[in-house]
């Protein structure tokens, strides 16, 4: 007698097929819940390792960025002139861009 394929949500069970016997005896439940605790098991490594990651990401970031500000700190102590300066420049850069976006969208008289 030809087996059944069997197919799980459109998609082949690794290549398993069933036949009459097979499902009548239970063996289809051992073999469905074999490849069950299988894909069960990658999943739940793959999700560690996902965990793994971000946890090292997350002390990677908050080294780097503790650093930056300690760094941006030390600076603007040592020089804080070129700091005020700095940012009232970036603040008449920003002020004259958004300004003429405004002055151009309104109709003129």
């Amino acid at each position: 007698m030809e087996g059944i394929p069997v197919r799980l949500c459109g998609g082949k069970l690794s290549g398993m097929s069933v036949s009459q016997t097979d499902l009548n005896e239970g063996r289809l439940n051992d073999q469905l819940g074999s490849q069950l605790e299988s894909l069960s098991a990658q999943v739940e490594a793959n999700v560690e390792r996902g965990k793994n990651a971000l946890a090292e990401w997350r002390a990677t970031f908050s080294e780097r960025s503790s650093q930056f500000a300690q760094t941006m700190d030390r600076y603007s102590h040592e020089h804080p002139w070129r700091m005020v300066s700095s940012a009232l420049l970036a603040g008449m850069m920003l002020g004259v861009l958004f300004g003429c976006q405004k002055s151009s969208r309104t109709a003129r008289f």
